[in-house]
């Protein structure tokens, strides 16, 4: 008798509750879960935590740590050798980004410096030219002539466990609401509707805490592909929230959409053209955005789609 083959989430589910099984392998096979689901945003995701993130990215809470710093201060007369500096100083005279500290690396890079054996429980960062922004305000009238920053490597650790958590987190999540997910092998094919990967893109920007498909300024939200089904305001709703309006908003709205016909040469019937109206806002570029954030012209798309017009 043939043995039954494992489905590609609980491959990734097995995984993850191996304590020995390192992170790569598993965030390959959830990349190509997330092809066969169509989810750009989750896909987006993993190939940021493979490979790390890219400048001015919005990074997850999790990639976020604080810093400690130490200084030598001395005025000619007097010296205070390696003195701790409280954060409060450190944020007053050289700003945030100098307390926060966001750690962008690949898993991979942070899992070989948890693993290091020459580890002092501790990592350096540049301080650049702190020193000169701090110099002769933290103690009056003395100068700093050594600063020093460090992060704990706790903040590896506390990354590489989130991730496994959070990960865990979602597989189980998946296999609950998009039941065609436990379906998908590599060399199977399985039939995944556009409701589908709306959900999956939602569940990516819940519990992986960023709205990962702007995290590379090349890639947002207007180039996402989602699909709406013809007539089916779930579907219209899922989408509308993967595109990054508020659920309630997108309730609201995709309601509105499936209680009236626009005329033949419109986008909107009158109820949700005014609904969009009254929340809509012009951004700096000139673009008419809902949320802040929702571009008109992505919310139109959807629309065209849910009503099956191609203009």
């Amino acid at each position: 008798m043939e043995e039954k083959k494992m489905g590609l989430l609980q491959d990734i589910q097995v995984s993850l509750l191996d304590e020995k099984a390192t992170i790569g392998p598993i965030l390959l096979k959830l990349r190509y879960l997330a092809d066969r689901l169509g989810s750009d945003p989750l896909e987006d995701w993993v190939r940021h935590e493979t490979e790390g993130y890219p400048d001015g990215s919005d990074l997850p809470t999790y990639r976020h740590t604080s810093i400690t710093y130490t200084g030598t201060f001395t005025n000619g007369y007097q010296t205070l050798n390696n003195v701790g500096v409280a954060p409060y100083l450190i944020k007053k005279h050289g700003g945030d980004s100098w307390v926060d500290y966001t750690i962008s690396d690949a898993l991979s890079v942070i899992e070989a410096m948890v693993n290091r054996k020459d580890s002092n429980g501790s990592f350096s960062i540049d301080t650049g030219n702190l020193k000169l922004m701090i110099d002769k305000k933290i103690y009056e009238g003395m100068t700093c002539i050594e600063l020093e920053a460090r992060i704990d490597e706790g903040a590896f650790v506390r990354i590489l466990s989130a991730v496994r958590a959070k990960l865990l987190d979602f597989t189980l999540a998946l296999e609950r609401d998009v039941p065609v997910a436990s379906l998908i092998a590599v060399g199977k094919s399985s039939e995944v509707k556009a409701k589908d990967s709306a959900s999956v893109t939602q569940l990516t920007q819940n519990i992986f805490n960023a709205p990962v498909h702007q995290s590379n300024a090349t890639h947002n939200s207007s180039t996402v592909n989602i699909q709406v089904v013809t007539g089916d305001v779930e579907s219209l709703e899922s989408a509308l929230v993967a595109k990054g309006l508020e659920k309630a908003d997108a309730a609201e709205l995709a309601a509105l959409a499936g209680a009236e016909e626009p005329a033949k040469d419109a986008t909107f019937g009158s109820k949700a053209r005014a609904w969009l109206a009254q929340r809509a806002t012009k951004g700096a570029d000139g673009l008419l955005r809902v949320g802040g954030k929702v571009l008109e012209d992505d919310i139109a798309q959807l629309f065209r789609q849910f009503y099956d017009k191609l203009f």
